[in-house]
Protein backbone atom coordinates (compact mmCIF):
# COMPACT_ATOMS: atom_id res chain seq x y z
CA UNK A 1 0.00 0.00 0.00
CA UNK A 2 1.44 3.23 -0.99
CA UNK A 3 2.57 5.39 2.24
CA UNK A 4 -0.35 8.17 3.06
CA UNK A 5 1.05 11.04 4.79
CA UNK A 6 -1.14 12.24 7.51
CA UNK A 7 -2.59 16.15 6.59
CA UNK A 8 -3.89 17.68 8.89
CA UNK A 9 -5.89 21.33 7.79
CA UNK A 10 -8.74 23.30 9.66
CA UNK A 11 -11.11 21.08 7.10
CA UNK A 12 -9.94 18.09 8.35
CA UNK A 13 -10.20 19.19 12.19
CA UNK A 14 -14.14 20.63 11.43
CA UNK A 15 -14.67 17.10 9.82
CA UNK A 16 -13.44 15.15 13.16
CA UNK A 17 -15.28 17.23 15.08
CA UNK A 18 -18.70 16.79 13.29
CA UNK A 19 -17.94 12.73 12.71
CA UNK A 20 -17.77 13.09 17.30
CA UNK A 21 -21.08 14.88 17.44
CA UNK A 22 -22.38 12.17 15.01
CA UNK A 23 -20.80 9.42 16.96
CA UNK A 24 -22.18 11.07 20.79
CA UNK A 25 -25.38 11.55 19.18
CA UNK A 26 -28.44 9.04 21.26
CA UNK A 27 -28.37 6.32 19.19
CA UNK A 28 -32.12 5.49 20.02
CA UNK A 29 -33.15 8.41 18.57
CA UNK A 30 -31.24 9.45 15.56
CA UNK A 31 -29.67 7.89 12.95
CA UNK A 32 -25.76 8.57 11.66
CA UNK A 33 -25.45 9.99 8.43
CA UNK A 34 -22.95 13.23 7.40
CA UNK A 35 -21.71 14.45 4.54
CA UNK A 36 -18.13 15.82 3.87
CA UNK A 37 -18.75 17.92 0.25
CA UNK A 38 -15.77 20.33 -1.23
CA UNK A 39 -14.21 20.88 -4.76
CA UNK A 40 -11.95 18.36 -6.01
CA UNK A 41 -8.02 18.44 -4.74
CA UNK A 42 -9.26 19.58 -1.34
CA UNK A 43 -8.63 16.63 0.96
CA UNK A 44 -11.51 15.10 1.46
CA UNK A 45 -11.14 11.55 0.03
CA UNK A 46 -7.66 11.89 1.67
CA UNK A 47 -9.33 12.62 5.18
CA UNK A 48 -12.06 9.79 4.88
CA UNK A 49 -8.95 7.21 3.59
CA UNK A 50 -6.91 8.45 7.08
CA UNK A 51 -9.85 8.20 8.95
CA UNK A 52 -10.43 4.76 7.53
CA UNK A 53 -7.41 3.65 8.58
CA UNK A 54 -6.51 5.03 11.54
CA UNK A 55 -9.86 4.59 13.43
CA UNK A 56 -11.03 1.57 14.91
CA UNK A 57 -14.18 -0.02 13.70
CA UNK A 58 -14.56 1.75 10.35
CA UNK A 59 -14.11 0.89 6.16
CA UNK A 60 -13.75 2.96 3.62
CA UNK A 61 -16.06 1.99 0.41
CA UNK A 62 -15.48 3.39 -2.98
CA UNK A 63 -18.44 4.09 -5.57
CA UNK A 64 -18.15 3.43 -9.20
CA UNK A 65 -20.49 5.01 -11.88
CA UNK A 66 -20.88 1.30 -13.10
CA UNK A 67 -22.17 -0.12 -9.38
CA UNK A 68 -25.18 -1.96 -9.07
CA UNK A 69 -26.72 -2.57 -5.73
CA UNK A 70 -25.64 -6.30 -5.99
CA UNK A 71 -21.66 -4.71 -6.51
CA UNK A 72 -21.61 -2.09 -4.45
CA UNK A 73 -22.97 -4.05 -1.29
CA UNK A 74 -20.79 -6.98 -2.85
CA UNK A 75 -17.90 -4.66 -1.83
CA UNK A 76 -18.68 -3.21 1.26
CA UNK A 77 -19.76 -6.93 2.63
CA UNK A 78 -16.18 -7.99 1.55
CA UNK A 79 -14.87 -4.59 3.36
CA UNK A 80 -16.69 -5.44 6.92
CA UNK A 81 -16.07 -8.84 6.68
CA UNK A 82 -12.34 -8.73 6.54
CA UNK A 83 -12.37 -5.46 9.06
CA UNK A 84 -13.96 -7.46 11.69
CA UNK A 85 -13.36 -10.90 10.92
CA UNK A 86 -16.67 -12.17 10.22
CA UNK A 87 -17.89 -14.25 7.39
CA UNK A 88 -21.75 -14.64 7.53
CA UNK A 89 -22.98 -17.30 4.88
CA UNK A 90 -24.38 -14.97 1.99
CA UNK A 91 -25.70 -15.49 -1.54
CA UNK A 92 -24.97 -13.60 -4.88
CA UNK A 93 -27.86 -11.32 -4.50
CA UNK A 94 -27.37 -7.92 -3.28
CA UNK A 95 -30.52 -8.69 -0.55
CA UNK A 96 -28.62 -11.34 0.72
CA UNK A 97 -25.74 -9.12 0.77
CA UNK A 98 -27.49 -6.59 3.17
CA UNK A 99 -28.61 -9.18 5.19
CA UNK A 100 -24.82 -10.42 5.84
CA UNK A 101 -23.75 -6.67 6.10
CA UNK A 102 -26.12 -6.26 8.89
CA UNK A 103 -25.35 -9.00 10.71
CA UNK A 104 -22.17 -7.96 10.92
CA UNK A 105 -23.10 -4.24 11.74
CA UNK A 106 -25.33 -5.93 14.77
CA UNK A 107 -22.29 -7.79 16.16
CA UNK A 108 -20.40 -4.58 16.01
CA UNK A 109 -22.53 -1.31 16.72
CA UNK A 110 -19.44 1.35 16.45
CA UNK A 111 -18.78 0.61 13.14
CA UNK A 112 -18.19 3.82 10.77
CA UNK A 113 -17.96 3.17 6.65
CA UNK A 114 -16.86 5.82 4.92
CA UNK A 115 -18.55 6.05 1.35
CA UNK A 116 -16.46 8.38 -0.99
CA UNK A 117 -17.48 9.16 -4.87
CA UNK A 118 -20.93 9.38 -3.63
CA UNK A 119 -21.66 11.50 -6.69
CA UNK A 120 -21.77 8.31 -8.59
CA UNK A 121 -24.66 7.01 -7.00
CA UNK A 122 -26.45 10.11 -6.56
CA UNK A 123 -28.19 9.98 -10.14
CA UNK A 124 -31.92 9.46 -11.02
CA UNK A 125 -32.35 5.97 -11.70
CA UNK A 126 -33.60 2.59 -10.53
CA UNK A 127 -30.60 0.80 -9.34
CA UNK A 128 -28.84 3.87 -7.64
CA UNK A 129 -32.34 4.60 -5.49
CA UNK A 130 -31.68 0.80 -4.70
CA UNK A 131 -28.15 1.80 -3.48
CA UNK A 132 -29.26 4.47 -1.31
CA UNK A 133 -32.85 2.60 0.18
CA UNK A 134 -30.14 -0.05 0.62
CA UNK A 135 -27.76 2.65 2.96
CA UNK A 136 -30.84 4.16 4.25
CA UNK A 137 -32.03 0.54 5.87
CA UNK A 138 -28.66 -0.36 7.18
CA UNK A 139 -28.47 3.41 9.07
CA UNK A 140 -32.18 2.64 10.50
CA UNK A 141 -31.63 -0.92 11.36
CA UNK A 142 -28.52 -0.60 13.09
CA UNK A 143 -26.63 2.07 15.07
CA UNK A 144 -23.70 1.89 12.38
CA UNK A 145 -22.27 5.45 10.83
CA UNK A 146 -22.06 6.33 7.59
CA UNK A 147 -19.98 9.22 6.24
CA UNK A 148 -21.29 10.31 2.41
CA UNK A 149 -17.86 11.68 0.73
CA UNK A 150 -18.23 13.88 -2.55
CA UNK A 151 -17.86 16.99 -4.53
CA UNK A 152 -19.26 19.99 -4.02
CA UNK A 153 -22.85 20.66 -3.29
CA UNK A 154 -23.29 16.70 -2.31
CA UNK A 155 -25.81 17.68 0.48
CA UNK A 156 -28.29 19.25 -2.49
CA UNK A 157 -28.00 16.48 -4.42
CA UNK A 158 -29.41 14.23 -1.97
CA UNK A 159 -31.68 16.40 -1.02
CA UNK A 160 -32.50 16.73 -4.77
CA UNK A 161 -32.46 12.66 -5.13
CA UNK A 162 -34.72 11.72 -1.89
CA UNK A 163 -35.66 14.03 1.03
CA UNK A 164 -36.19 10.88 2.97
CA UNK A 165 -32.38 10.02 2.33
CA UNK A 166 -31.49 13.79 3.66
CA UNK A 167 -33.51 13.70 6.92
CA UNK A 168 -30.87 10.57 8.06
CA UNK A 169 -27.82 13.40 7.92
CA UNK A 170 -26.92 15.09 11.18
CA UNK A 171 -23.86 16.98 9.69
CA UNK A 172 -22.95 18.61 6.81
CA UNK A 173 -18.81 19.98 6.46
CA UNK A 174 -17.03 21.33 3.37
CA UNK A 175 -13.41 20.79 2.54
CA UNK A 176 -12.23 24.29 0.62
CA UNK A 177 -8.57 25.10 -1.12
CA UNK A 178 -5.85 26.38 0.94
CA UNK A 179 -4.70 29.85 1.26
CA UNK A 180 -1.09 30.46 0.96
CA UNK A 181 -1.17 31.26 4.95
CA UNK A 182 -2.64 28.03 5.47
CA UNK A 183 -1.05 26.20 2.75
CA UNK A 184 2.95 27.05 4.45
CA UNK A 185 1.18 25.98 7.57
CA UNK A 186 0.26 22.43 6.13
CA UNK A 187 3.13 22.30 4.13
CA UNK A 188 5.73 22.69 8.04
CA UNK A 189 2.94 20.09 9.32
CA UNK A 190 3.84 17.22 6.74
CA UNK A 191 6.19 14.58 8.37
CA UNK A 192 8.39 13.94 5.57
CA UNK A 193 11.86 12.16 4.99
CA UNK A 194 13.24 15.53 4.70
CA UNK A 195 12.92 18.54 7.19
CA UNK A 196 10.55 21.29 5.65
CA UNK A 197 12.19 24.75 6.18
CA UNK A 198 11.62 28.29 4.61
CA UNK A 199 14.37 26.92 1.77
CA UNK A 200 11.81 24.08 1.08
CA UNK A 201 8.72 25.87 1.58
CA UNK A 202 9.90 28.48 -1.18
CA UNK A 203 10.40 25.43 -3.47
CA UNK A 204 7.54 23.95 -3.43
CA UNK A 205 5.93 27.00 -3.93
CA UNK A 206 8.06 28.37 -6.79
CA UNK A 207 7.25 24.71 -8.75
CA UNK A 208 3.68 25.13 -8.18
CA UNK A 209 3.50 28.48 -9.08
CA UNK A 210 0.39 30.17 -9.99
CA UNK A 211 -1.11 27.03 -11.49
CA UNK A 212 -1.56 25.42 -8.04
CA UNK A 213 -3.96 28.36 -7.01
CA UNK A 214 -6.95 29.92 -8.41
CA UNK A 215 -7.75 33.78 -8.77
CA UNK A 216 -7.68 34.46 -5.42
CA UNK A 217 -4.52 32.16 -4.56
CA UNK A 218 -5.71 29.30 -2.95
CA UNK A 219 -3.65 25.68 -3.15
CA UNK A 220 -4.39 22.67 -4.68
CA UNK A 221 -3.49 19.48 -1.99
CA UNK A 222 -2.93 17.23 -5.00
CA UNK A 223 -0.63 18.90 -6.48
CA UNK A 224 1.08 19.91 -3.34
CA UNK A 225 1.19 16.28 -2.74
CA UNK A 226 2.77 15.73 -6.11
CA UNK A 227 5.94 18.13 -5.36
CA UNK A 228 6.20 16.45 -2.28
CA UNK A 229 6.59 13.05 -3.35
CA UNK A 230 9.05 14.13 -6.11
CA UNK A 231 11.19 15.88 -2.77
CA UNK A 232 10.62 12.54 -1.34
CA UNK A 233 12.36 10.69 -4.27
CA UNK A 234 15.11 12.75 -4.81
CA UNK A 235 16.12 12.48 -0.73
CA UNK A 236 16.04 8.62 -1.04
CA UNK A 237 18.42 8.59 -4.59
CA UNK A 238 20.94 10.94 -2.23
CA UNK A 239 20.04 13.65 -5.03
CA UNK A 240 19.50 16.65 -1.94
Amino acid sequence: MKNLHYVDTKYTKEAERCLNEVLARDVDELVGAMVVQGITSTGKSRWATQMSLIQESSVLVRTDCQDTPLSFFERMFHQLSKLHNEYPHVGRRASMMKAGIREILENHPNTVIYIDEVDHIVRMDRKNRDIFEGIRDLLDTTYCVVVFVGEENLDRKILRFNTHYFNRVLRVTEFKRLTKTEFVEFLRNQRRSFKIDDSVIKWVLSKLGEDAGNSTGHYDLRQAEKVLEILDRKVANGEL
